[in-house]
C-alpha cells in the first residue's frame, strides 16, 4: 500500500515537469507512459506524459508506436528534433553501441562504428562530431589487434581475443556520450521547424 502513493507522487512530479502537456505535442491532461511498457519500472527517465494519440503511434507513422530507444532519448534530452523521421537512420547507426551483442563478431562491430563516424561526417557541422565519436570508438585497441592478427602468432592472436572480449564488455559505456553528441548535432540540422512545438509546450 505504501508504493502506490509514492507511484502517484513521482507521476504527478513528472507530470508538473512537463506542465501536465504531452512532451510529444503538447495536448492537455497526458497519460504517463512507462517508455519500456514494463509498469514495473517506475525510474523517472522511464516515465513520460503523452496523450492518447503520442502514447499509442509515432506521430510521423500512425502504423507504428514511437521506438523505445528514441524516446529514452528523447526523456533525457527534451528535445523535439529527436522525434523528427530524419533522426531516425541517425539512431539506427548507433543503437547497436546501447545495445552490444555478445555474439556479434567485433569486425562486425567495428564496420558498425565506421559507417556511423561516415554517417555524421556528412551531416551539416559533421566533421567535428564524427571526430568526436570516432575517439570514443576507435581506441588504440583496434591497433593492437590488427598488428596482433598481422603477426599469426598464438599468444597475440590470445592476447587479441582477450582485448576484444574487454572492448565489448566496455562497449555500452560509450552509448551516453555518442548520444549526447548525436542529439546535439541535431541543433545544426536544418529539419522542420514545427518540431519544435511540443519543446515550447513544455516549458
Amino acid at each position: 500500500m505504501v508504493r502506490k502513493p509514492g507511484l502517484r507522487a513521482l507521476k504527478e512530479s513528472v507530470l508538473k515537469e512537463y506542465n501536465h502537456r504531452c512532451a510529444v505535442c503538447g495536448t492537455d491532461r497526458p497519460q504517463v507512459h512507462h517508455i519500456d511498457e514494463n509498469h514495473e519500472n517506475n525510474d523517472r527517465l522511464n516515465l513520460l506524459p503523452l496523450c492518447p494519440n503520442c502514447h499509442l503511434s509515432d506521430q510521423h507513422n500512425p502504423t507504428q508506436q514511437i521506438a523505445p530507444g528514441i524516446l529514452k532519448l528523447f526523456r533525457i534530452h527534451k528535445d523535439p528534433a529527436i522525434l523528427s523521421p530524419q533522426f531516425t537512420p541517425l539512431f539506427e547507426r548507433f543503437q547497436h553501441v546501447a545495445m552490444p551483442d555478445s555474439a556479434i563478431q567485433f569486425y562486425a562491430v567495428v564496420e558498425k562504428n565506421d559507417e556511423l563516424v561516415r554517417f555524421v561526417d556528412v551531416l551539416t557541422m559533421g566533421t567535428f562530431y564524427a571526430e568526436e565519436i570516432r575517439r570514443l570508438l576507435f581506441d588504440p585497441t583496434h591497433v593492437s589487434i590488427s598488428e596482433a592478427y598481422g603477426s599469426a602468432s598464438p599468444s597475440a592472436i590470445a592476447d587479441t581475443d582477450r582485448m576484444k572480449k574487454k572492448y565489448l564488455e566496455d562497449f555500452a559505456n560509450n552509448y551516453a556520450p555518442i548520444a549526447r553528441l548525436c542529439v546535439e548535432l541535431l541543433r545544426y540540422q536544418n529539419w522542420p521547424a514545427s518540431l519544435k512545438k511540443g519543446q515550447e509546450n513544455s516549458k
